[in-house]
């Protein structure tokens, strides 16, 4: 998170963000499979404790439009959060860490077009990473 705290903007913050996670998950393989693949044999609790901290993250990256009045549905966050997840744990599911960086554009657009549109979501989701 400090790398997200230093953005510019909380735009740029959430693309930081993902490539953070993305990166993270590709150099701690076994961390990113017991995250986003076991969990679920470690039954419903676990996996409702993962998805709720994935909410609070996503909820916390796009935090400043919405405290400057635009309203984003739970559903909105409830489906981000679960696309999100779901890009995740398919790449990790099939041994694909190495390819969890270039997914960061992908997730930082899911996360963003709600509040921003697809336009904006997709410029700043291809801009040029740090």
């Amino acid at each position: 998170m400090p790398a997200v705290r230093r953005a510019d903007d909380w735009r740029t913050a959430v693309r930081i963000g993902f490539e953070e996670i993305c990166g993270f998950f590709a150099a701690e393989p076994d961390f990113a499979a017991l995250r986003m693949v076991d969990v679920y044999g470690a039954g419903p609790d676990a996996v409702a404790s993962r998805d709720a901290t994935g909410r609070e993250i996503v909820s916390g990256l796009v935090r400043p439009p919405t405290e400057s009045g635009r309203e984003l549905s739970p559903l909105v966050i409830e489906a981000t959060v679960g696309a999100i997840l779901g890009v995740l744990f398919e790449a990790i599911r099939a041994g694909k860490l190495a390819d969890l960086p270039r997914l960061s554009p992908v997730l930082t657009y899911f996360a963003l077009a709600p509040l921003t549109g697809a336009a904006e979501a997709c410029e700043v989701a291809t801009s040029r990473g740090r």
